[in-house]
């Protein structure tokens, strides 16, 4: 039975006629002030509600308070339980971010995560700007009850190797976790002039036959009119992952149509669309 939708990106997933959607979204230098404009706030929130567990990525306040006060809204907007997973503040320099999953804790339930080790990074050998952020969730709706993601947002000078580097994150995730069915999912700037069509041949994440990449290079992330990039990816492992993902789910979301927003609005607010429409 398919049981994930995946669209700008998301997936579903279907169960007993219960689709679980999974999201990405760069919500662009998210931070307090977006929290405290009521037009930001108010967008976030109608398109956080669409999906039960959205991986966040650019979260840059050093505390919390902003991420948490987002759910407290999306949770006073809905009558739902949403809870989030938050990672260490990540990057070389005083730039950093966090990554954040957003999930239904009355449907997912997180049963470990951690972060992906790439390396010394005092010695200048490790190969992630912001290492990726590991979460494994037990579903109580779908047909897949186990499953992790992995949430990244690349660094564009550097997107060619850590786009690689991802490899290696899905292979020491099936070891440690003891899993398949693993979804890599967020910014990968993996497209345009950061990742070309040249470079793909030496891009192990690519070249490995049973991952399955659910958005292609013709698809656009950005909100921009002036770009057309792929830059966001869903890229699935596992044979049961891959069987519950609902064909033709797994695109971007373009929010600024949807609702009617001006180019500039959209950008002012967001700055990037989410990726995926997942269930499972």
């Amino acid at each position: 039975m398919k049981s994930v939708i995946l669209v700008a990106l998301v997936a579903c997933f279907l169960q007993a006629g219960f689709s679980l959607k999974i999201a990405s979204f760069n919500i662009e230098r998210f931070a307090v002030g977006k929290v405290d404009d009521p037009t930001v706030l108010s967008l976030l929130i109608q398109i956080l509600r669409r999906y039960e567990l959205i991986a966040v990525q650019e979260v840059m306040s050093k505390d919390n308070t902003a991420i948490i006060r987002l759910v407290q809204e999306l949770n006073a907007a809905t009558g739902l339980h949403y809870n989030l997973l938050i990672s260490d503040h990540l990057g070389r320099s005083t730039y950093r971010e966090k990554y954040v999953y957003i999930y239904r804790e009355d449907i997912l339930k997180p049963t470990e995560w951690y972060h992906y080790d790439d390396g010394c990074e005092n010695c200048g050998t490790d190969v992630f700007i912001r290492e990726p952020f590991v979460a494994r969730f037990s579903s109580l709706t779908t047909e897949l009850k186990d499953f992790a993601l992995v949430s990244i947002h690349t660094s564009p000078d550097y997107a060619v190797r850590e786009v690689d580097g991802l490899y290696d994150v899905w292979e020491d995730a099936k070891q440690r976790l003891l899993l398949e069915d693993i979804l890599i999912l967020g910014d990968y700037n993996a497209g345009c002039s950061y990742v070309k069509s040249s470079h793909w041949p030496n891009i192990r994440l690519r070249q490995e036959s049973s991952l399955q990449w659910l958005i292609g290079d013709t698809e656009d992330s950005t909100v921009s009119t002036n770009t057309h990039c792929p830059y966001d990816r869903l890229v699935v492992g596992g044979a049961r992952f891959q069987d519950t993902v609902i064909p033709g789910t797994a695109k971007a979301f373009n929010y600024h149509v949807a609702y009617g927003l001006t180019y500039e609005m959209a950008d002012a607010c967001l700055g990037s669309l989410p990726r995926g429409d997942g269930d499972t």
